[in-house]
């Protein structure tokens, strides 16, 4: 039931989004947008999609344990196929796909990818809170929902940062409190399930301290800035596109706007919530026409969709799985040979 009334309630923030973004849309001008893109940047805007896959890899090698030593190509591999997963699944199943696949291809356990991926998460909010904070100081007036959806995204980042920093000081006393927390919950009742829960709570507090060096910590933060200035270029470059060539702070906000808007509950491959975020920055903040917004929204998220379902449909045959092998299977069971 709580499946459902999650999905439910995807479907429904996305059916009004989209009727948010359509009302009162000029279609004839809306085509006209559409007739006017100039497709000689749509193998750049692919070029660029395909190359955050490959750089949120290249971050991910430095969110896991040292000692395991992964190749940034099966990395990036596990992304676009997590990323795949969001797109096809509801419920954000690309979330614990990714870290599922991940155990599939390397020797690595679901506890401690899942929470690299939570790590990583509170990378990517700081890095878009930093770039909402210099977008601000270009906008005469923001929108109240962008400003309470940045307060909102920080707080949940300062406060996966205070369990981080816990973790490096005071790991045996954070373990401790988890075990009691377990055996309090648990009981001696369920000893089998207080035992996999404590193993499971080990795990992901290992996870948290994957980043444990300064060089390491330097590194996350240079390539989730390069990451998010990419994903920016792709922004600006699909402006271009329609034949406008602005200043930068346009894609940069755009990227902004779009990556706040999908944090927000939504059916599958971010269908409404990613077109509103489009709206958000073209039309609300920068006044173009909420054709031409629309028209740019409909670019953007059609090369982003159907390079990520391809990519993904291609790593999963190589690896000799499918769809239905996520839909069934997304718990972190191994299948590694022993």
């Amino acid at each position: 039931m709580k499946r459902l009334l999650s999905m439910a309630l995807g479907v429904l923030v996305s059916a009004v989004l989209l009727v948010y973004v359509c009302y009162s849309v000029d279609w004839d001008a809306f085509l006209g947008n559409l007739r006017n893109i100039r497709w000689l940047y749509v193998p750049l805007l692919l070029f660029l999609s395909a190359l955050s896959l490959y750089i949120r890899g290249l971050r991910w090698q430095h969110l896991l344990p040292t000692g395991l030593a992964l190749s940034p190509m099966r990395l990036t591999q596990a992304t676009t196929v997590g990323f795949f997963a969001t797109m096809v699944l509801p419920l954000r199943a690309g979330e614990f796909i990714r870290p599922w696949f991940l155990t599939r291809i390397e020797n690595v356990t679901f506890s401690t990818a899942l929470a690299s991926i939570i790590v990583e998460r509170v990378f990517d909010v700081l890095a878009l809170v930093l770039l909402l904070a210099l977008c601000l100081g270009q906008i005469e007036q923001a929108p109240p929902l962008v400003l309470a959806g940045a307060k909102a995204l920080l707080g949940i980042a300062l406060a996966i940062s205070v369990l981080m920093i816990l973790s490096y000081f005071h790991a045996d006393a954070i373990a401790h409190l988890m075990r009691r927390t377990v055996e309090a919950v648990c009981g001696t009742k369920h000893p089998n399930l207080a035992g996999t829960v404590h193993r499971i709570a080990s795990e992901f507090l290992s996870g948290l301290r994957a980043v444990s060096s300064f060089k390491e910590l330097f590194l996350v933060i240079c390539w989730s800035l390069v990451l998010w200035l990419e994903m920016a270029a792709f922004y600006q470059i699909a402006v271009w596109a329609f034949n406008h060539f602005p200043s930068w702070w346009v894609g940069i906000t755009t990227n902004v706007m779009v990556a706040l808007a999908v944090a927000a509950p939504s059916a599958p491959g971010f269908i409404g919530t990613f077109e509103a975020g489009c709206k958000v920055a073209l039309s609300t903040i920068f006044g173009y026409p909420q054709e031409f917004a629309l028209a740019y929204a409909i670019l953007t998220h059609t090369l982003h969709l159907l390079l990520t379902c391809v990519l993904g449909a291609v790593v999963l045959s190589i690896h000799g799985l499918s769809l239905r092998d996520m839909r069934t299977r997304p718990d972190g069971q191994r299948s590694l040979p022993e």
